[in-house]
């Protein structure tokens, strides 16, 4: 037997089911649609898939600007962090070029070089800050970099292994050993497929254990490591911007953001990745400042010549001599002019400490005179144990 009211319910159910299911559909159905849509607006290809899933227009690409950024690598099996790669990088959309200039980590970058220390050299700055490093690459190149991207050891062995390694002309034969930084080379040279370690290890190389180096057709010890430097990141970008690995793109953002120190954040590099599929390695240009290693009394240094550099730095980033020189000199003011707000802000606070110090003289000759009661004894404890804290 048939029961009416509840075949009515159960018809009722279905058609809301029915109805749920259809709406669905055809929210599923517009959105594709809109993303089709999208997606052959922006290209059928990889450009054009990775614009549309970021929510890029063609007019996004077109107005993006260049990218400047200054790449350090530092090595965290020393007890201090030295700045031993330092790179001067700059991507232009537009033109699809990319343009790195290399910084010997031993520069001059001190004002007196007749009263020179270790910290007068430029790879020592990251002590104190990536920002001081920044500021003597502006002073240094004339270049408006505020960027940086901070690498160590590890997180370019974890990037490089992501990738399937890399593969890379090596141009010596490298043997070295160094016992106190547990570093051991052995690499014979050739083209060949590099893992991560091995390739930190080609990044580092400077001399074997006999000494012998890059040929000096090549550049010798430190310039000879900067160049090996540059083409490996020609080889390293010709693999890395093949589609198989920009598909890989989050993980190797998650490794960066997880490993590497950067005041870039991810919407600011993400923009480029789209114009940045189209890049050829080819439009690479790769240089180093121009200079000679001398003596500043005791310590060896890198010593610019600053006419040659200059007419580099203006070939490789677009800038004119004219230009080059206004930056300098805007640069090297705005350096004073933190450096006399600083000098300022601490003369206050010495002035504020003295005041407060010259009121705790009034109040321990008070004290020495009216003993505080149990009460004020044990606040006078707690505020002291406050202080020492903070």
């Amino acid at each position: 037997m048939k029961f009416p009211e509840h075949t009515k319910a159960k018809s009722k159910q279905r058609k809301q089911i029915y109805l749920i299911i259809a709406t669905i559909t055809l929210l599923m159905v517009i959105i594709i649609g809109s993303f089709t849509t999208k997606l052959v607006k922006n290209g059928l290809n990889l450009r054009g898939m990775l614009m549309t899933s970021i929510g890029q227009e063609e007019q996004d690409i077109e107005n993006l600007e260049p990218l400047y950024c200054l790449v350090m690598g530092i090595s965290e099996d020393i007890s201090t962090e030295l700045t031993d790669t330092i790179m001067l990088c700059a991507y232009f959309p537009q033109e699809q070029k990319v343009s790195i200039l290399s910084i010997p980590r031993d520069t001059f970058v001190g004002d007196d070089p007749n009263n020179t220390t270790s910290y007068d050299k430029i790879n020592a700055l990251y002590q104190t800050s990536p920002e001081r490093t920044l500021q003597a690459v502006r002073e240094l190149t004339g270049v408006d970099v505020r960027n940086y991207v901070v690498i160590n050891n590890n997180a370019l062995i974890k990037l490089i292994d992501a990738v399937g390694g890399i593969y890379f002309d090596v141009p010596i034969d490298m043997w070295y050993d160094d016992e106190t930084q547990n570093l051991h080379i052995y690499l014979n040279k050739g083209y060949q497929l590099l893992n991560g370690e091995n390739s930190v290890k080609v990044l580092r190389f400077r001399h074997n254990n006999d000494m012998s180096t890059y040929p000096p057709e090549y550049g010798e010890q430190d310039i000879g490591r900067m160049r090996t430097q540059r083409e490996f990141i020609k080889a390293a970008a010709k693999q890395i911007l093949s589609t198989s690995n920009i598909l890989k793109l989050n993980e190797l953002l998650e490794i960066v953001f997880d490993n590497v120190q950067t005041n870039l954040s991810i919407s600011d590099l993400i923009k480029y990745v789209p114009s940045a599929t189209e890049f050829n390695t080819d439009n690479m240009q790769t240089d180093a400042l121009s200079g000679v290693a001398d003596y500043l009394g005791a310590l060896s240094f890198f010593i610019v010549d600053e006419d040659t550099s200059e007419q580099k730095v203006s070939s490789l980033f677009n800038l004119s001599i004219n230009e080059i020189h206004e930056n300098k000199e805007k640069f090297e003011k705005e350096r004073k002019t933190k450096k006399n707000t600083k000098t300022e802000n601490t003369t206050n606070t010495n002035d504020n400490n003295n005041t407060a110090t010259d009121n705790t003289t009034d109040t321990e000759e008070i004290t020495e005179i009216a003993p505080p009661t149990i009460k004020e004894t044990n606040s006078l404890v707690v505020n002291s144990g406050t202080r020492k804290n903070k």
